[in-house]
């Protein structure tokens, strides 16, 4: 299959660590999504979804990391991180030695980038490109960088200005999570997030 994968023309395999951990081989899986195992029953997951990314990768096929899930049913601790969704990448997939982190930044870099189908230089440092950036001017190696990755300090610019980067208090998330995520069901075929009322960003209704 991984050698025949590249033969379908453009495409991005994205993995998904954060919620692959949280979901499979949970206790209170039932048979409508997988074995069955016992709520009640004290047990620790046995096995770990992680796709092929060394191979994947190795058969030409471009690998990308991230994560959707933000306090909800599938990941209750996420918040749209990249940084830590690289460094559960890094370390699931024991990429730090394969042949060093630095290989990988390509998964939440350029590799999205490409997938999302971004003009030609997005994701990447090259003269003449957009400065869209991050920096961590804190971090002096990816040990001290990956570490404490939600306190990096970090420089955001977007077109070569600088962005505020604070991040917000949750009481201004509160709205977001007011209600809970209503899972797939009958006369609920996809999923309602829990957000109470409509959200604007600059004036456009995102919900």
């Amino acid at each position: 299959v991984l050698r025949r994968l590249p033969q379908l023309g453009p495409l991005t395999v994205v993995v998904n660590p954060l919620t692959n951990l949280g979901l499979q081989d949970r206790r209170g899986t039932t048979a409508d999504v997988g074995s069955p195992i016992d709520a009640s029953a004290p047990r620790t997951p046995h096995w770990r979804g992680l796709t092929l990314v060394q191979e994947l990768r190795a058969a030409g096929v471009p690998v990308g990391a991230a994560s959707d899930n933000v306090r909800d049913w599938w990941h209750p601790y996420g918040d749209y991180d990249c940084l830590s969704v690289f460094a559960a990448t890094l370390a699931l997939g024991h990429l730090d030695t394969a042949p060093s982190e630095g290989s990988w930044t390509d998964l939440v870099t350029s590799a999205p980038a490409r997938a999302l189908g971004l003009e030609s230089g997005v994701g990447s440092l090259a003269p003449g490109s957009r400065a869209d950036l991050v920096l961590f001017p804190g971090a002096r190696h990816f040990s001290e960088l990956l570490a404490r990755p939600q306190q990096s300090d970090r420089v955001i610019l977007r077109g070569g200005a600088m962005q505020a980067s604070e991040l917000p208090d949750y009481a201004e998330l509160d709205d977001l999570v007011s209600e809970k995520t209503q899972k797939p069901g009958p006369g609920t075929p996809t999923v309602k997030r829990g957000c109470s009322s409509s959200l604007e960003l600059d004036g456009r209704k995102l919900s």
